[in-house]
């Protein structure tokens, strides 16, 4: 991709590969939706929506983690206007750090949507 500039603006898809359904019902717990289930027995795709994003999840019945202890993602961080109770405090602000069924960590991170600035003025 030499020469090309490309500049992103938001990440549109996610897609994770999960042991079990008892993923998918953690995802919604978390306020994803369910968009498309292609899932036959135990194992296929369920698609959720949520926070501006696409969550694929591949479920493979025998799924086998990797050396490190993981199943290839190291973790997601999900944005929030605000955190209220259970959360830790570092450099960059509050966070909780939830795990999925299959250990993936899940950032739950503080940070506000900026308000408008300025002098708003409605009169002609």
């Amino acid at each position: 991709m030499k020469g090309c500039v490309i500049r992103m603006f938001f990440i549109n898809r996610i897609a994770l590969n999960v042991s079990s359904l008892e993923s998918v019902d953690f995802y919604k717990s978390l306020g994803f939706e369910e968009k498309k289930d292609d899932r036959k027995e135990n194992e296929g795709i369920v698609l959720l929506e949520g926070y501006s994003l696409l969550l694929e999840l591949h479920i493979i019945k025998d799924l086998k983690k990797n050396t490190n202890d993981s199943y290839g993602l190291k973790n997601i961080c999900i944005r929030v206007d605000k955190l209220e109770s259970n959360y830790q405090v570092d450099e960059e602000g509050k966070f909780r750090i939830l795990h999925d069924p299959d250990g993936l960590e899940i950032f739950v991170r503080e940070i506000p949507y900026p308000s408008p600035s300025g002098d708003w003025n409605f009169s002609e």
